[in-house]
């Protein structure tokens, strides 16, 4: 009998004449007797497609592979050891070799050619041929046995590996993950950060309201000062209108002073003219008189007195006209200072105006600079408080997928601990499977050998 390892399964080619109580269902079903493909299998055969029931059989299932036989689930014999192997899946164990008395189970010995227990025989009945057979057997069955006790060290050091792990796993089961506590807390410091950031949202609408009132009393307030500087511009209207207009007095009485000084001009001239002529005929009035000696009149106290009288009435109206003329005058001088005065007021009025004006331009230009500036930082601060939320609300939720992805990490896990588990429990099922097998084949070989003695 051979047995070839695939995997997951164990391939066994049946020998040509297999012990009756062996039955095998094949699928697909091939013809019994037929023969292996390979000139390694030419003298193995299968003997049957039929499902019997077995002392101590399961169940069964078998694939034609190239004339092998591959068997996918437990195969056990009635009684005795042969050399035929029946394989299964990995985590299902079977036994090869004696099977001790359980139940309706013997301890008896098989022999592969024959179909019951070898009985103690004579010595002189056995002969060269049959030891000859034995001894291959032994052979063959010593290597089996080599293999099977590689196999065994093998599955025993990795039960090692796997007790060993189990334990690191273990150990670190004992420590009690704080997973929960951990998402609590950050769950809670998210929390903490949703709240800060809605508190800087509302003290940023605080401010930001704030700011809007100032703005508004702002706006107000360069309302009022355009308001006043409309007014101002309209007082200096007025007020230019008014110096305009006395300007144009203070023209129209220099231009009066003038005629007046010229109607002063022309009668001083006049009175002059008179004089004169008042004079010339005084005068030839005396001489006329001179040449009227017949009648002899003393016209001189005459002359003397119309003189006298006409020089008092002359110096009079001078008089008169000089105080008349230079109490005009001083009015129109005082008139003059007053209205260059008031032109002096008016235009240092003017003045502080226009600094005032210039003023309140510069201080409208600074608040509209201001206003630019509060919009610019308004909208600053309302883009980083959005920019914030945002932020917060991702880190949120890369936050909530960390945590789904812990817990589908630590599902894993725990499911890998238990498949771990599994895989030793059925390992340890196998170890001890094998560890019967070695006992029994022992107990076989040693039988064999005092077989082989007597």
């Amino acid at each position: 009998m051979d047995a070839k390892d695939t995997g997951e399964f164990y391939t066994c080619f049946l020998p040509s004449n297999p012990p009756q109580w062996c039955h095998w269902l094949l699928n697909p079903s091939p013809s019994p007797g037929q023969t292996g493909s390979e000139e390694k299998f030419k003298n193995f055969t299968l003997t049957s497609s039929t499902r019997t029931p077995l002392i101590g059989r399961r169940s069964s299932s078998e694939e034609v592979m190239g004339g092998s036989v591959q068997v996918k689930s437990r195969c056990c014999r009635a009684e005795g050891v042969f050399p035929l192997t029946c394989s299964v899946r990995p985590q299902l164990a079977f036994a090869i070799g004696t099977m001790s008395k359980a139940k309706d189970y013997s301890s008896q010995t098989y022999s592969p050619g024959s179909g019951g227990p070898i009985k103690s025989q004579p010595t002189n009945r056995i002969d060269s041929s049959g030891k000859s057979k034995e001894k291959e057997d032994m052979v063959g069955l010593n290597d089996k046995f080599v293999q099977l006790i590689n196999k065994v060290k093998n599955l025993e050091n990795e039960k090692k590996k796997l007790e060993t792990k189990l334990k690191i796993l273990m150990d670190q089961e004992d420590y009690d993950a704080k997973v929960d506590e951990i998402a609590r807390q950050l769950a809670n410091e998210l929390e903490q950060q949703i709240e800060n950031l809605l508190r800087d949202q509302e003290k940023l609408r605080d401010d930001l309201d704030r700011i809007e009132n100032v703005v508004e009393n702002t706006k107000e307030s360069y309302e009022d000062e355009l308001k006043k500087k409309t007014e101002l511009e309209n007082d200096f209207i007025v007020t230019k209108k008014e110096v305009d207009e006395g300007h144009l007095a203070a023209v129209e009485l220099a231009l009066e002073l003038e005629d007046q000084m010229g109607k002063l001009d022309f009668l001083r001239a006049g009175y002059d003219e008179e004089i004169k002529e008042l004079e010339s005929q005084v005068q030839n009035e005396t001489v006329i008189l001179r040449e009227n000696d017949k009648r002899s009149l003393d016209m001189e106290e005459v002359v003397k007195s119309i003189e006298a009288q006409y020089a008092n009435m002359a110096t009079r109206t001078r008089n008169e006209a000089e105080m008349w003329n230079q109490k005009k005058m001083d009015v129109m001088v005082l008139n003059a200072g007053q209205r260059e005065q008031e032109l002096r007021d008016i235009k240092r009025e003017i003045s502080d105006t226009l600094r005032y004006i210039q003023r309140l331009k510069a201080d409208l230009d600074a608040l509209k600079r201001k206003e630019n500036a509060l919009k610019k930082e308004i909208d600053e601060v309302r883009k980083d408080g959005d920019e914030n939320l945002n932020k917060g609300r991702e880190h949120l939720n890369l936050l909530e997928e960390a945590l789904k992805q812990a817990k589908q990490d630590l599902v894993w896990q725990i499911r890998e601990h238990q498949e771990l588990l599994n895989l030793k429990l059925a390992l340890d099922i196998e170890i001890a499977t094998y560890r019967k097998l070695l006992e029994g084949e022992e107990q076989r070989m040693n039988d064999l050998m005092r077989y082989s003695d007597i």
